[in-house]
């Protein structure tokens, strides 16, 4: 529902839900829900049900409006990757009319333990979801990682979600070397250094560790003078595997180099390990960390031709791991102890 006391604002606001709805459905190629019969016929291929087999915790993705109305007015546009409670605070407190989130959301996963609807409403925000319709609309993923796509495969050999691209280097890379540090150079990764020392002096806490520094493009085999010419990048948690390279290379023979991106290898990965056997480069390119600049970035210029005039924001995490024992002040811990002693670590049960 609309925000109590945004009536003045939703005067001046020139955009709709509706709007939002049919700028994403354009960028997708048409492959946004817009009429029920898309979902309830599965008529849109998009559309589709995620499991692991995990009794309860199967997703079925919605590409399009998830929460929301389509005639509110829209002022200010959040742009995420993965929802979480966090995000929808920030949300709130910035006064975000509508998220556009990528990957696909459930109800209390994505929203701290509670109903979707019932926490969006709270703030009057509007909720896209924008996966599968996303993934294809460009070639971004091998561009930053310094090669042309000539070749992609979607669901390779009827895997459904291991998509491949295979491609040659742009000009002027020639080595291993160069793609880390076109890649180091697009993702502003001193930047990320540079953040990460900060927050170690801010917390006075030199082990302190975050995502985007641990998940550097790594070479895992080869060296940085290594020529590389021919690539395949693939995600490799997307269930790639030593059988599908053998079958990529017996169509791509002059393949020299191996790009995993989005998820990376282990040096021991059965992958690395038959990679060694034939002779190929193994680079470990971006994290999933660094999706929101691979994709939202895009899609953001994209929306900022077809939605004039709409702020347009990068709602992004910082993930850091530190030990326990070094977590706030001296009162916040005394606090946690108290609750462990007096409540967590007793006999009696909770009422």
């Amino acid at each position: 529902m609309p925000r109590p006391d945004s009536a003045e604002r939703n005067q001046a606001m020139t955009h709709t839900v509706r709007d939002v709805l049919h700028a994403l459905h354009r960028i997708s190629r048409g492959r946004v829900v817009v009429e029920a019969a898309d979902l309830l016929f599965s008529n849109n291929a998009c559309v589709v049900t995620k499991t692991s087999h995990i009794p309860g915790k199967a997703v079925t993705e919605l590409p399009g409006l998830v929460v929301g109305r389509l005639d509110d007015a829209v002022g200010k546009v959040g742009l995420v990757m993965s929802l979480t409670e966090n995000f929808i605070e920030l949300a709130g407190a910035l006064e975000i009319d509508v998220l556009i989130v990528h990957h696909p959301v459930a109800d209390a996963a994505s929203s701290g333990g509670v109903l979707l609807r019932d926490y969006l409403d709270l703030y009057g925000i509007s909720l896209f979801e924008f996966h599968e319709a996303f993934h294809g609309t460009h070639p971004g993923v091998s561009y930053l990682h310094g090669f042309v796509a000539k070749t992609i495969y979607t669901s390779y050999l009827g895997n459904p979600g291991v998509n491949v691209y295979v491609g040659e280097v742009l000009p002027g890379i020639h080595t291993l070397g160069d793609m880390c540090g076109r890649v180091e150079r697009l993702m502003n990764v001193r930047e990320e250094d540079e953040m990460l020392l900060a927050e170690r002096r801010v917390r006075n806490d030199h082990q302190l560790e975050e995502t985007l520094v641990r998940t550097k493009v790594e070479i895992l085999l080869g060296s940085k003078d290594s020529p590389v010419s021919r690539v395949v990048q693939f995600a490799p948690h997307s269930g790639f595997n030593p059988a599908l390279l053998e079958q990529i290379l017996r169509s791509h023979p002059d393949i020299d180099t191996l790009i995993a991106a989005k998820g990376r290898l282990r040096r021991d990965h059965p992958l690395v390990r038959k990679a060694k056997t034939l002779g190929l480069n193994v680079l470990n390119g971006n994290s999933h960390g660094y999706e929101i600049y691979e994709n939202w970035m895009p899609l953001a210029a994209a929306l900022e031709s077809l939605l004039p005039g709409i702020p347009l924001y990068l709602l992004r995490e910082r993930v850091t791991a530190t030990l326990t024992t070094g977590v706030g002040t001296p009162e916040l811990r005394e606090y946690a102890r108290l609750m462990a002693d007096t409540h967590l670590l007793t006999s009696k049960a909770p009422k």
